[in-house]
């Protein structure tokens, strides 16, 4: 593997390598959409017959796991953001593919069983991810331009919804023929190969080359940034939107089911109403992001 050096890049090369940038985002949507993130999975455990407060155990390893992030930065940038990356998000492809085996495990260690193991596979999921991703941020940064920044985004952001109401709505026809678990594995499977293409489409992606970054350089400027009152109180307000979002997301679904009545094919499609949404926003913030920053928006 080999990591092409963007310094000597100009914008206008930059911008020619955007597709392939796309093309991941969009197939790590369709992947996002039909294992670990929005209402299937959530919709998935409940059908496990897991409990409120076991379904929430599992999904609150993911935040916690960016934690890792802080410690691990310096070690990363010396590997290298690219190879680092590719390796832990081809390798959480494959944990991924090990939810497949639920069914099999509910039926011989009953729901303890099956909770206990979806528990290990998402630790394992969390921790890979959350490496990968301390190495994508420093990447995407150098790979897109600094002037259309915005308006790359809001592209990116729609090409992404996009891809996730697609996998969405096709979620939902197979939620609503197919019974069982077996409608889950079937969307499990089909994001484990949308998985597998993102993948492959990080690889022409430039950029990432290893780099240095000293451990004392590291913790030195962190403690700067953590002087930054604007920077923490931008953390703070982050931190109780993450916050906000992930008990919608998680429990919404479980309230549609279980006190409304909706079938599952039904709370997937709530989800399509909102990428529909930012789908028609997204491109009009990033374009005015570029023009007048990011602090009015």
């Amino acid at each position: 593997m080999t990591d092409s050096p963007v310094t000597t890049m100009s914008d206008a090369e930059k911008v020619r390598r955007l597709p392939w940038y796309y093309a991941h985002s969009a197939s790590n949507a369709v992947f996002s959409a039909l294992t670990w993130f929005g209402p299937v999975f959530v919709l998935f455990l409940n059908e496990l017959g897991l409990p409120k407060t076991r379904i929430g155990i599992v999904l609150s390893l993911l935040p916690f796991s960016g934690i890792l992030a802080l410690f691990l930065a310096p070690t990363i940038a010396r590997f290298g953001v690219k190879r680092v990356f590719i390796a832990c998000w081809g390798t959480r492809k494959l944990v991924t593919a090990g939810l497949l085996f639920t069914p099999w495990v509910l039926q011989q260690r009953g729901v303890d069983g099956a909770f206990y193991y979806v528990l290990v596979c998402m630790a394992s999921f969390a921790v890979l991810r959350a490496i990968a991703e301390t190495g994508w941020y420093p990447w995407a940064q150098e790979i897109v331009p600094a002037a259309m920044r915005g308006r790359m985004y809001g592209i990116n952001n729609i090409i992404g919804l996009l891809a996730t109401t697609t996998a969405l709505l096709a979620a939902s026809w197979i939620l609503d023929e197919l019974t069982g678990l077996s409608r889950f594995m079937m969307l499990i499977g089909l994001g484990v190969g949308a998985g597998v293409l993102c993948v492959l489409l990080a690889f022409p992606i430039p950029g990432g080359a290893p780099g240095r970054l000293r451990e004392t350089a590291h913790w030195a400027a962190m403690r700067e940034a953590l002087a930054d009152r604007r920077l923490v109180l931008y953390l703070s307000y982050t931190a109780l939107t993450m916050v906000a979002m992930q008990i919608f997301s998680a429990f919404v679904p479980l309230l549609m089911k279980e006190e409304i009545g909706l079938p599952s094919s039904r709370i997937v499609l709530l989800e399509v109403a909102g990428s529909a949404v930012g789908v028609l926003s997204s491109y009009g913030w990033g374009w005015w992001s570029d023009r007048r920053g990011t602090r009015p928006l």
